[in-house]
């Protein structure tokens, strides 16, 4: 039978080595963190930078009177591929 003091000893070193284990993953998380952070926030300057396109191309619609037809189908397909952005980026987010 084990003495208190080698009892103590043991439990001890059991939590030391859960100290490294938890330490670990400790780091692990805020790597992982990390990265999700950035997963999101480049999704967001995805979606600013999309509006800004369509902000871009709905001045040019305004500004020629001649090719608004085919800036208005650039307007358009910038519209539904942000609509399809934002409906991927909601799913991710709930």
């Amino acid at each position: 039978m084990p003495t208190k003091t080698d009892y103590m000893k043991a439990v001890d070193s059991k939590l030391a080595g859960w100290d490294g284990e938890i330490e670990h993953l400790d780091a692990r998380v805020d790597i992982i963190l990390l990265q999700l952070e950035d997963k999101y926030y480049q999704l967001l300057r995805t979606l600013r930078a999309k509006e800004k396109a369509i902000r871009g191309n709905l001045e040019q619609l305004n500004a020629s009177e001649d090719e608004w037809e085919s800036i208005k189908s650039c307007v358009d397909q910038a519209s539904s591929d942000m609509e399809h952005t934002l409906r991927i980026a909601a799913s991710e987010l709930q």
